[in-house]
């Protein structure tokens, strides 16, 4: 249903494939994620995200060429687990009625966010500075053709499924990209979710 491999992307020197070489890796994201976190895209650099994950930068070049190589990297990994959220919840949802589907497909969105809102914002702000918006736009695209296919045959009578998957889609994901950086506290606490569920719920189920 997602499509999650963009293309042109940069890319890392070589896979890890031993528990050790993994554990690097994920150091090394790590590392970068606080830096781009605390200090933003422009101040990461090779050489601090080597320091913060506690390996020599002769190490981090093993598995990353550059600076965008390692943001791509961790895009990557929080990409895929939230395409496999959304894969659980949208099969979920299909078996639900609409005002139902439509909560839990909110609840699944939001919550991939909610948890670490500044760590999401700074992931989000690190795809688009290293030509991953084509990847986060195919992503979107992909949500609304299995939203239109989910409320085919549900909606009233005239409406078209695939102009309202798009509405809801595009504001949901817009109220969430506002809240990451303006109102995280209300994606920590749950405001926003319930919000956006009162005003799908009413969007779908209007004649």
């Amino acid at each position: 249903m997602f499509d999650d491999a963009p293309q042109n992307r940069p890319q890392p020197r070589k896979r890890p494939q031993q528990a050790r070489s993994r554990h690097t890796v994920e150091a090394i994201l790590e590392a970068t994620a606080q830096v781009l976190e605390a200090e933003g895209y422009d101040a990461l650099t090779t050489t601090r995200v080597a320091e913060r994950a506690g390996v020599s930068i002769g190490t981090l070049y093993q598995y990353f060429p550059d600076k965008a190589a390692v943001v791509a990297g961790l895009v990557e990994a929080w990409l895929g687990s939230d395409v496999q959220a959304l894969r659980e919840a949208f099969a979920a949802a299909a078996r639900r009625p609409l005002t139902e589907a439509a909560d839990l497909l909110v609840d699944a969105f939001v919550g991939l966010f909610s948890a670490d809102p500044g760590r999401s914002a700074a992931v989000l702000y690190g795809a688009l500075r290293v030509r991953w918006r084509s990847a986060v736009d195919t992503l979107i695209d992909e949500m609304v053709h299995a939203v239109a296919l989910l409320l085919t045959g549900r909606l009233a009578d005239g409406r078209d499924a695939e102009q309202v998957a798009y509405v809801a889609v595009a504001a949901t994901v817009g109220v969430v990209a506002r809240s990451l950086v303006e109102r995280p506290e209300t994606l920590r606490d749950g405001r926003a979710a319930h919000e956006i569920r009162i005003l799908l719920r009413s969007y779908l189920t209007a004649a």
